[in-house]
């Protein structure tokens, strides 16, 4: 007798077990059109069983691209907002509109309109205030507030794999582009897990107590939370005279933000333009 030969006939067919669960891929996971590929009809994804790759297929580029898996972040989204319809209401015509939109869990509305968001961080939430101006062009105020967010989850849901920062600050710019035009009146901010995406047009501001004052920031920028900035605070302002700047801003609002009350700092906001008369 050869102990060896039996001994070598146990590792082979181990290897060979390995091989066969391998090729079988994860539970979920059938043969399909694609050689060398499993498909799983309930998670939309394909493994590659030659590399154990999961993958999503993008039919644009005709290529199976990495799919993501999200993360959970530690961060805390607390959005709120308050609006005055000022002076300029007695002239409805001429005053337009403003809406604020606050939605503290982008997954859970995704979730609803059946739209695949796995592979995006959590938390995401959104904050937003669109307007509208009279005699320019653009969606109304109310159409953009309803439909946004709801652009925005399609536009990211499309795309599978890890966003890089700056094709996260475009999609959020061309969602609003598609809706209101270049120049609607909007300001937004846009939580996706340590990331903020601030967007200002239309005579709008973004203003991040938080944050160092920066002068390169463009209409899109992104912040992200780090060891160093563990907190962000964003104030949005829709057409607010360039006379309250950031610093009437964070001298008016700072108090509330730093305790986390939103709308008690938009309160704060609206009584600090009205003692100037700028409401």
């Amino acid at each position: 007798e050869r102990p060896e030969l039996f001994e070598q006939h146990e590792r082979n067919l181990q290897e060979a077990l390995k091989e066969d669960k391998k090729s079988a891929g994860p539970p979920g996971f059938e043969p399909c059109a694609f050689s060398g590929w499993l498909y799983s009809s309930g998670q939309n994804a394909y493994f590659e069983k030659s590399t154990g790759r999961l993958c999503w297929r993008d039919g644009e580029v005709d290529d199976f691209l990495d799919l993501r898996e999200g993360e959970e972040v530690p961060v805390t989204f607390v959005g709120g907002a308050a609006s005055s319809a000022g002076q300029a209401a007695a002239d409805a015509e001429a005053a337009g509109k403003v809406l604020h939109v606050a939605i503290p869990d982008m997954h859970r509305v995704a979730q609803a309109l059946k739209i695949d968001w796995a592979h995006l961080d959590r938390p995401a939430a959104m904050v937003a205030l669109f307007g509208t101006c009279a005699g320019q062009p653009g969606a109304a105020a109310d159409v953009v507030a309803r439909a946004f967010h709801e652009r925005l989850i399609k536009r990211l849901g499309k795309f599978r794999s890890a966003w890089q920062d700056e094709h996260l600050c475009a999609a959020v710019a061309a969602t609003l582009v598609d809706l209101a035009g270049a120049e609607g009146p909007a300001a937004i901010a846009f939580v996706l897990g340590d990331r903020l995406v601030a967007h200002a047009s239309g005579g709008c501001r973004v203003c991040v107590p938080g944050a160092a004052e920066r002068r390169d920031w463009g209409p899109t920028t992104l912040l992200r939370l780090t060891p160093e900035l563990r907190e962000l605070s964003t104030v949005l302002l829709s057409e607010m005279p360039a006379t309250l700047d950031d610093a009437a801003v964070r001298e008016a609002a700072g108090a509330q933000l730093q305790a986390g009350r939103p709308r008690a700092a938009s309160v704060a906001l609206l009584r600090a333009a009205r003692a100037k008369g700028l409401e």
